[in-house]
């Protein structure tokens, strides 16, 4: 009978990282790469999308939300659209 074991992602790399040779090496570089490229998107500016600058400058100034809102109206209006 074969045993087996339950452990978290963590326990199998903290287990992983103790062993040795080709494979041991190769799973820990990648794992040094993955955790890298992890860290640098972390770190890198977010790209905001034009709704989600929107959304910032609305609740920075309720101002700009009404002024939004009665753009939007008239778009819509322009299109038809707006009973």
């Amino acid at each position: 009978m074969s045993k087996a074991y339950t452990m978290t992602r963590d326990g199998f790399t903290f287990l992983a990282m103790g062993f040795t040779g080709k494979k041991a090496a190769g799973f820990k570089e990648a794992y040094i790469q993955a955790f890298n490229r992890m860290e640098q998107e972390l770190q890198a500016p977010a790209e905001l999308t034009r709704l989600e600058i929107l959304q910032m400058a609305i609740e920075s100034d309720p101002g700009v939300g009404r002024q939004a809102a009665t753009a939007a109206r008239g778009l819509l209006e322009v299109r038809g659209t707006c009973s």
